[in-house]
C-alpha cells in the first residue's frame, strides 16, 4: 500500500466539506458545535494556504494557515485535522511544518493557533515548539517563534 499524496491548495469546497465532516467528532469540542461547516470549507478555500493529504480522491489531512496579516507579524493555523482512521501516521505532522515553512518563507514573526486544553494534538504542536500565550477557559493560544531555529 503506498502512502498519502501530498499537494498544496488542491482541494475544492466541497473537498474541504467532506472532510470537515468526515472529522468533526474527532476535533474537541465537535466543530460543528462552533462553526458552519459549509461556510467554514469555503473560507478555507478561498482565504488560506491549504496543505493537504491525499489518499485516491480523498482528503485525508488538512492543515489551514491564514497568512493575511500586513504587518508579517501573526500568522494563524485555523484548522489541522486529518480523518481518525489516518492518525498517528505522521501526516498531520509533516502538513503543519509545511504550514511553518510557508509562513516563515513570507517572513512572518509568529505562528498562532487555538485549542482545546483537551485535544489529542497538543503533543503534536508541543513537539513542534509551539508554546502557551494564554488561555480562555477551555481554549489554550499557542504561539510558534518563526525566526528562531526551524524545527528538525
Amino acid at each position: 500500500m503506498t502512502g498519502p499524496r501530498y499537494d498544496r491548495n488542491r482541494s475544492r469546497i466541497e473537498d474541504v466539506r467532506a472532510h470537515l465532516l468526515a472529522c468533526d467528532g474527532a476535533f474537541v469540542p465537535p466543530l460543528a458545535t462552533r462553526v458552519s461547516i459549509p461556510g467554514y470549507a469555503a473560507r478555507l478555500v478561498s482565504q488560506a494556504e491549504r496543505f493537504e493529504a491525499w489518499a485516491g480522491s480523498d482528503l485525508i489531512g488538512l492543515v489551514a494557515v491564514y497568512c493575511n496579516a500586513p504587518d508579517r507579524h501573526d500568522a494563524f493555523v485555523t484548522n489541522v485535522s486529518v480523518v481518525p482512521e489516518q492518525t498517528r501516521r505522521g501526516i498531520g505532522r509533516r502538513l503543519l511544518l509545511g504550514g511553518i515553512a510557508h509562513a516563515r518563507s513570507l517572513s512572518f514573526d509568529r505562528l498562532l493557533l487555538s485549542v482545546d486544553h483537551r485535544a489529542s494534538a497538543l503533543g503534536l504542536y508541543r513537539s513542534l515548539g509551539f508554546r502557551g500565550e494564554a488561555t480562555d477557559g477551555e481554549t489554550l493560544r499557542l504561539f510558534l517563534e518563526l525566526q528562531e531555529e526551524a524545527v528538525p
